[in-house]
């Protein structure tokens, strides 16, 4: 089975820390995470899953899966349900306003990502509301254990709970990000970086934090050649004489 790593880069980005984001959590392919802005005041949600199936994740404060009246968002086949737990064994409730605004949904190779958005501060009173100042957050996840979209019982292998997950820093916050791309994306391993800036160096790393390689581009153009890489998600930077800026490199 095709296996896929975590979204979100473990490096020690000392002295950027504009962003942070949970540390790796996963269970059956299913992967996800949240990144929350400090300067924006907004929280970003990134689930990657199989596609033909619905896949969930709790967030909060609680002390236990699917707890009564802890805020839950699921994919039910079509969008992203911003609801609330009514207890184990009991679907969830969905919210009378949905404050997740879905960024993309895209299906490649079996697998759904799926990127979303809300303020911290939610206008439903009821939400969950996120604090930049807090060191760790509770997340379940949760996917169905056979190919359809209506919620029934996951099975107890394709559940996880933690209830004090981590953050890492994660550097410069997206809205401070200058124009970078990497292309194509996914691809077998090699690239090409596009950006308004030039670029003088640009390594690869696993979500380990281990680095991998690191070429300095004699021409923007450069086709940036790493072999043998897993199938996964990679995170590549890009550094300039000013900046870094990084880049999600997917490799089928």
């Amino acid at each position: 089975m095709r296996k896929l790593n975590f979204l979100f880069l473990i490096l020690p980005l000392a002295g950027l820390a504009q962003t942070k984001g949970t540390n790796p959590i996963s269970v059956q392919n299913l992967n996800a995470g949240l990144v929350l802005d400090n300067n924006t005041q907004t929280v970003t949600l990134t689930m990657v899953g199989p596609s033909d199936r619905w896949i969930a994740i709790q967030y909060g404060q609680f002390s236990g899966g699917m707890e009564e009246g802890t805020d839950v968002a699921y994919y039910n086949g079509t969008t992203l349900v911003d609801a609330r737990h009514n207890g184990i064994g009991v679907a969830p409730t969905a919210d009378t306003e949905n404050n997740w605004t879905v960024t993309q949904n895209t299906v490649s190779g079996g697998f759904r990502t799926l990127v979303a958005t809300r303020p911290f501060d939610s206008p439903d009173a009821t939400d969950y509301d996120f604090n930049y100042s807090d060191n760790t957050i509770g997340i379940a996840l949760a996917r169905g254990n056979s190919a359809n979209f209506n919620l029934a019982y996951h099975g107890g292998t394709n559940r996880l709970v933690n209830t004090a997950l981590g953050f890492t820093n994660l550097g410069v916050s997206v809205a401070e990000k200058k124009n970078a791309e990497i292309y194509p994306n996914p691809s077998r391993g090699n690239f090409t970086v596009k950006a308004a800036f030039e670029v003088s160096e640009v390594s690869v790393y696993n979500l380990s934090g281990a680095k991998i390689t690191s070429v300095k581009p004699s021409n923007p153009s450069d086709l940036i050649e790493v072999s043998g890489l897993a199938s996964g998600i990679y995170m590549v930077e890009l550094k300039s004489n000013n900046q870094t800026v990084w880049e999600k490199l997917m490799v089928e």
